[in-house]
């Protein structure tokens, strides 16, 4: 006589066995292994209650790149495999180009004395272009004879400058005797031959027969919008001596 073994068919929606007639425990057999997670399932497939998770990924290397500007950042990736991903995410490293400021120190020539000023010249004073310079082929020379008055030496004139945005005025001058401070002075006008100076800037001492480039502050430069006229001025008589001046211009920053 044969007889049968009742069984009963693991449920679709959990991972036990149920009670019954099985072979396993009594209590219930566990029908899965701990292998059996979300994560080792392909995604939105159930089985045994557990829905899966992994994703398969498919990737292409080697691939062209538009790059507009360097950048690197290091991406974070979203690990589906389970923790077993045979890629490494790597930190990359880029020299970046370096991007500085410059200075810039504008500057603009009010004379550059290739030629003998002669918008006025006081009497007494002659006024030539003279081999002895500090740039280019020339400087203005002066010869002050004894007897001329105090005041204006000698001017020249030019096109209307706005001069507001600059701070200094720089020349090379040179005199055959010895220059204490306030004694001499440059003009800066917006009135044909320095008649009414904006800027009355004193020269400051000079060694004699010495060569010496002059910085001189402008200070308050912004009624400085419309000169038209550059001198020479002496304050105190100093008698008989020769004046030299070369190049002189305005700047932004000492250049």
């Amino acid at each position: 006589m044969g007889f049968y073994v009742a069984r009963r068919a693991i449920s679709p929606t959990s991972s036990d066995y149920k009670k019954g007639l099985h072979r396993g425990h009594a209590s219930g057999l566990a029908g899965v292994d701990a292998d059996l997670i979300a994560a080792n399932i392909k995604y939105n497939i159930v089985l045994f209650g557990i829905t899966g998770t992994m994703v398969i990924w498919q990737a292409q290397q080697n691939k062209a790149l538009t790059l507009a500007l360097p950048s690197v950042s290091l991406a974070t990736i979203e690990d589906h495999s389970g923790g077993n991903s045979p890629v490494v995410p790597t930190a990359l490293s880029l020299d970046l180009p370096t991007i500085g400021v410059a200075t810039a120190q504008p500057y603009s020539i009010l004379s550059d004395c290739e030629s003998a000023w002669s918008e006025y010249v006081q009497a007494g004073v002659t006024v030539t272009a003279d081999a002895d310079c500090k740039v280019g082929t020339k400087s203005n020379k002066l010869v002050i004879t004894d007897g001329v008055s105090v005041g204006r030496l000698a001017t020249t004139s030019f096109g209307a400058m706005d001069l507001s945005s600059f701070k200094y005025i720089k020349f090379w001058i040179k005199s055959s005797v010895t220059i204490n401070t306030n004694e001499l002075s440059i003009l800066l006008d917006d009135h044909a031959g320095c008649v009414s100076p904006a800027k009355d800037l004193n020269v400051g001492a000079l060694v004699a027969n010495t060569w010496t480039e002059k910085l001189l502050a402008l200070g308050d430069a912004s009624g400085l919008t419309a000169v038209i006229s550059l001198g020479l001025d002496m304050d105190v008589d100093k008698g008989a001596f020769d004046l030299f001046i070369d190049q002189v211009r305005v700047t932004e920053g000492g250049t």
